[in-house]
């Protein structure tokens, strides 16, 4: 929940019709901010004040969920507990893949933006396959429920513009099958949060791009925030040879990843579980 016009005020009405409730009111929300609006502040503020707990998955939100004098406890994403028997699937074996994102940029120049995230995102692919030797795999990570992408259009326009070197998996996938094949890539360019969250799943070398206090915040708190670019300011040629730096030294990033999986899931243990058996 942040300053994003109407979409920040149906989620509010959301939960105002529980206010009078005696049940337990437990919300876990994406995320909580930034508000550049005080009125949005203020009405949030108000609608949260009627909850038991917030459970809040970034320092980012938590800290503010603390300034509006809620009950809040820190909790990882959820998706963290996301679990499923992985098969032997190496489509995309040698390939580096990647999600994008068609991003408001609110406060900015949307065209502008847009426009140097896409410029930016394709040097980065040229740079890519040209060490990987095999075409760059754009993959749907969130989807309309019609099988398409959010981020079809933007996707097009980056398929459009790069030929042959890159691909689009447009093929449905459970978080289980996308694993699976994103196992044995040789890295990630997440654009989108969870698949940097399902790329340390699997120990996959990866780069986030943030577009969110939450996405930068996740990371940060789990000692990864060197792998974290913000949308509005990364280069093709940084975020390129920063995963190509990390495939080729994954032994010692897998075993960050892994610390930052156990902290998680400690995290997760030790604050939700006790609520939820309560």
């Amino acid at each position: 929940m942040y300053s994003n016009g109407l979409s920040l005020y149906v989620n509010i009405m959301n939960i105002l019709p529980y206010r009078a409730s005696k049940a337990l009111k437990l919300a876990s929300p994406m995320s909580i901010g930034p508000f550049t609006k005080k009125l949005d502040y203020l009405i949030s503020k108000f609608a949260f004040s009627s909850l038991d707990t917030v459970f809040t998955r970034e320092s980012y939100s938590f800290d503010l969920s603390n300034d509006m004098g809620l009950n809040t406890r820190y909790c990882h994403d959820l998706a963290w507990l996301a679990s499923g028997e992985l098969q032997e699937d190496r489509s995309w074996s040698g390939h580096y893949i990647g999600t994008v994102i068609d991003w408001d940029f609110p406060g900015l120049n949307k065209n502008e933006y847009r426009q140097r995230y896409i410029g930016e995102y394709i040097k980065a692919i040229k740079i890519l396959v040209k060490e990987s030797g095999k075409p760059f795999i754009i993959y749907n990570q969130v989807g309309n429920g019609d099988g398409t992408s959010l981020d079809e259009i933007l996707i097009k326009e980056i398929v459009d513009k790069c030929g042959g070197i890159v691909k689009h998996d447009s093929s449905a996938m459970d978080p289980t099958v996308l694993k699976s094949r994103m196992r044995y890539s040789k890295g990630v360019v997440a654009s989108r949060f969870h698949s940097a969250l399902f790329s340390i799943q699997v120990l996959c070398p990866l780069i986030s791009i943030s577009y969110q206090p939450k996405a930068e915040y996740i990371l940060k708190d789990i000692k990864l925030e060197d792998i974290c670019y913000s949308i509005d300011s990364f280069t093709g040629e940084d975020i390129a040879n920063k995963l190509i730096y990390l495939s080729q030294s994954s032994s010692d990033f897998s075993k960050r990843l892994n610390d930052a999986q156990d902290k998680t899931l400690t995290s997760i243990e030790h604050t939700l579980f006790p609520v939820l058996r309560s």
